[in-house]
C-alpha cells in the first residue's frame, strides 16, 4: 500500500494538465504518509449516473468525455497509462469541469513495478487485455472510457450479470438502443469500436474518439 501510495503522489505530480488532479504537497506526521491536492467542488461522475437511468443531456455526457480523453490523451503523451478510468475517479465541479483523479494504479507504460502477475484495475472496466494478463497501452483506457459511456447513453453496464471476466474477453457488448432507443446508429458504432476486443481495433486517440462520439450524437 505504501509503494502504491508513493507511487501515486510521484506519477500525478509530474503530470500538469487542466483535467487532471493537481498534488500541493506530500509529507509525513507520526509516520503516516499523506498527500494534499486541490480542493475539486463538485461529486464524482457516479453522482450523475443513476442505476438503470440513461443520461438525457447529451451536450453534458460529450462535455465530460472529451474533458476525460483530454487528460488521457495528455497522460499518455508523458508516457503515463492510468488503469482504473472509471466513474468514482472523475470529479465534476460544480461549473462542469472535469478533473481526473486517483493515480493509485497509474504507472509508466514500460514500468512494470513489480504488479505484473497482479490483476490491478476495476473488472467492470477492464480492458480485455488487462483481464488475460497482457500488456497495457493507451488503448486499454480507451476501453474503460467507452464503459463510461455506455454506462451514460444506457444506465447499464455493457455486459449486465454474466461473468465480466469472460465477457469482456469474448462477448460483444449489448446492444445500447435495447436500454436506450434514442442512442443513434453511429454512436453504436463509435462504442463498438472504442469496446473492441483487440486494442488495435480501437481508436488511435481517446480525443479522436471522443471526436467520433460528438459527431455521432449531434451530427448537425
Amino acid at each position: 500500500a505504501r509503494r502504491y501510495f508513493l507511487r501515486e503522489v510521484r506519477v500525478a505530480s509530474q503530470l500538469r494538465h487542466p483535467n487532471i488532479v493537481l498534488i500541493h504537497d506530500i509529507g509525513k506526521v507520526d509516520g503516516l504518509l499523506y498527500y494534499a491536492m486541490e480542493f475539486i467542488d463538485g461529486h464524482t461522475l457516479s453522482r450523475y449516473m443513476e442505476p438503470r437511468k440513461p443520461m438525457s443531456d447529451w451536450r453534458f455526457c460529450w462535455s465530460v468525455v472529451r474533458q476525460i480523453a483530454d487528460a488521457l490523451d495528455y497522460a499518455h503523451t508523458q508516457n503515463v497509462l492510468h488503469r482504473d478510468v472509471k466513474p468514482d475517479n472523475v470529479m465534476v465541479a460544480r461549473d462542469g469541469h472535469v478533473k481526473l483523479v486517483d493515480f493509485g494504479l497509474a504507472r509508466p507504460q514500460n514500468d512494470d513495478f513489480g504488479d505484473r502477475t497482479m490483476l490491478v484495475g476495476t473488472p467492470h472496466y477492464m480492458s480485455p487485455e488487462q483481464l488475460a494478463g497482457k500488456s497495457v497501452s493507451p488503448a486499454s483506457d480507451q476501453y474503460a472510457l467507452g464503459v463510461i459511456v455506455y454506462r451514460m447513453l444506457t444506465g447499464q453496464l455493457p455486459f449486465g450479470d454474466s461473468n465480466v471476466f469472460v465477457a469482456h474477453l469474448t462477448e460483444r457488448p449489448r446492444d445500447p438502443r435495447q436500454f436506450n432507443a434514442q442512442v443513434p446508429s453511429l454512436a453504436v458504432s463509435v462504442l463498438d469500436r472504442m469496446l473492441a476486443k483487440t486494442a488495435e481495433q480501437r481508436y488511435e486517440t481517446c480525443g479522436e474518439a471522443a471526436s467520433a462520439l460528438k459527431w455521432a450524437l449531434a451530427p448537425s
